[in-house]
């Protein structure tokens, strides 16, 4: 008859223990990749619905005479919010930049603001600094969460040459 050893017989359940522990930390890092991640992921909605509303006001006006503010759907107004619900049809090219912040989910409700900036004839210079470009276009986008958290891209764009250059992108984390 073999005896069993005494040894194994006290050993027994460890794993299960170990296991038992391991799962606390386990979740929570898990918790945490999926709140990095949504976060991440917001970023890029927000960024994407900038980039969207800042090249659709500048687009409209890439033919216009860029000589006067306010004349040939050339708006020139300072850091304005969008309306809540924008018309569906655009009256200048501010309004157009805030129906495609619309189209990518970003109005100016609750816990989102969207707002749109334009200058260039008016003589207000660029943000970006060696840059003069005769017409420029900002677009902001954020979203906090219930707790204050919150991400936000604001985008410019300047024509140059009938053409659109992606010229600077700053992120605020609030």
């Amino acid at each position: 008859m073999i005896q069993k050893s005494r040894r194994k017989d006290t050993q027994r359940g460890q794993a299960a223990l170990m296991v038992t522990l391991s799962v606390i930390p386990t979740l929570g890092l898990l918790g945490l990749v999926v709140d990095i991640g949504w976060g991440f992921y917001r970023k890029e909605a927000c960024r994407t619905a900038a980039q969207a509303a800042a090249t659709a006001a500048a687009t409209v006006v890439a033919n216009a005479d860029i000589t006067t503010c306010n004349a040939h759907n050339v708006t020139c107004q300072n850091a304005t919010p969008c309306p809540a619900s924008p018309t569906l049809v655009a009256s200048d090219n501010m309004s157009n930049g805030c129906l495609y912040a619309q189209q990518n989910g970003f109005v100016n409700s609750g816990q989102q603001t969207v707002t749109m900036e334009a200058h260039g004839p008016d003589g207000i210079t660029s943000p970006i600094s060696g840059s003069s470009p005769n017409y420029w276009v900002a677009a902001t986008v954020c979203e906090t969460s219930g707790a204050g958290v919150g991400v936000g891209v604001s985008v410019v764009w300047t024509p140059c040459d009938s053409k659109f250059s992606f010229e600077r992108t700053r992120l605020i984390v609030a």
